[in-house]
């Protein structure tokens, strides 16, 4: 049976996943056009999409590509290459995208979720990032739904067990949450 996942790659026979169709599409548009570009890929996000490899996937600065591949007395600051394309597609999921991930949970499990408020919950909360969304969803598949009132799973994916997973999440010392900081949620 399929689980949410935030430990490694995701696999769609084995992992609930929404859907990165149109962002991918984008990235592959500019890779047809022949535009360069570089996207920081945090350890989570490779996790989540189709591609593996980016035209100098974290590196910041041509610069600092140039400066390790050419000897100490060619170093030089100015890059002949024009590789500054605007890389504007949005990676967070949409709550149209954790709808659909949910819709998936739901037709496993029939937990009774109203899927637009579970889908709505996750995306203002976490503006569709997508561990947050995922971890969330896991703590309330794995974690609220064994703690009492919330024994049943139906009762994990309410809002009020929504909630409980948000306090469990800020109460984790996860890598995550080390290097984001515990504010992300300061409003609940």
């Amino acid at each position: 049976m399929k689980k949410f996942n935030t430990t490694g790659p995701c696999i769609p026979q084995k992992h609930y996943m929404a859907d990165m169709a149109e962002p991918l599409a984008e990235i592959c548009a500019m890779v047809r056009r022949g535009d360069y570009f570089t996207i920081y890929l945090d350890r989570e996000l490779k996790n989540r999409t189709a591609f593996q490899s980016v035209i100098l996937a974290s590196i910041y600065d041509i610069r600092n590509i140039r400066r390790k591949i050419r000897p100490d007395e060619e170093r030089r600051f100015n890059s002949p290459w024009n590789i500054a394309a605007d890389f504007d597609v949005k990676m967070s999921l949409s709550r149209r995208g954790i709808a659909g991930m949910l819709s998936a949970y739901e037709s496993d499990r029939h937990t009774g979720m109203d899927i637009g408020q579970m889908a709505s919950l996750l995306y203002e909360y976490t503006s569709g990032y997508p561990f947050l969304v995922s971890r969330l969803c896991w703590l309330m598949d794995e974690k609220v739904s064994r703690m009492e009132p919330y024994i049943l799973k139906k009762s994990a994916w309410t809002q009020e067990g929504f909630l409980q997973a948000v306090r469990l999440l800020l109460a984790e010392k996860n890598h995550f949450m080390k290097k984001t900081g515990a504010g992300i949620f300061c409003f609940t």
